[in-house]
């Protein structure tokens, strides 16, 4: 493993070492793995993307439009991940891990006694299923939200109708979905109804 991308180079350093891993520059990370995992603050995404060639891996962005004290806008009216792949400049990125906070998502499904769905969601099948798989290593049951119609419903904010900030069984998870890909309000009643009580 090769990290990156901490304005305290000694810091990066100490992080490596405590988990094992090697650190260098953005582009050295992107080069190394075969899966490029995005997570940094928003205002940060543009400076990654200048830095990082995507070519055919794929793209896991964890990322969410938060700055400034609140959403940030995304132009065009496109999800904030379409809107990434765009500054990135590929067609293999994957919307995931975004929905948990870090804490819940560091225990997987430790906190609670039934399985726990994770959305994910993207334009490519094949780089779909490579993140369902680290979904499922991470201790999550992985399902498929669509792609850039209707993965609006796992980008931030928390608000009535997204699945963002809320957790769901996979079954309740995988009835969202179904319903996402023909009617988008039905989707949004079942987010809203099916949600685990906090």
């Amino acid at each position: 493993m090769l990290i990156s991308f901490k304005r305290d180079e000694s810091e990066l350093a100490r992080l490596a070492e405590q988990i094992g891993a090697r650190w260098g520059s953005v582009s050295d990370a992107a080069q190394h793995g075969d899966v490029i995992v995005v997570s940094v603050p928003w205002p940060a995404v543009e400076e990654i993307a200048a830095q990082v060639q995507i070519g055919d891996k794929v793209l896991v962005d964890t990322t969410n439009q938060f700055a400034g004290g609140g959403v940030t806008s995304i132009p065009g009216g496109r999800s904030a991940a379409e809107y990434n792949a765009r500054r990135f400049s590929t067609g293999k990125l994957v919307k995931a891990f975004n929905t948990y906070t870090s804490a819940f998502q560091a225990v997987g499904d430790g906190r609670v006694s039934e399985p726990v769905a994770m959305f994910l969601g993207g334009e490519d099948r094949e780089a779909k299923a490579v993140v369902e798989g680290l979904v499922r290593d991470a201790g999550f049951e992985p399902i498929d939200l669509g792609g850039w119609s209707t993965i609006f419903l796992m980008e931030a904010p928390r608000r009535t109708g997204s699945v963002y900030g809320e957790s769901y069984s996979p079954d309740a998870a995988r009835r969202i979905a179904s319903a996402a890909a023909t009617d988008l309000n039905e989707a949004a009643r079942l987010a809203q109804a099916l949600k685990q009580p906090d």
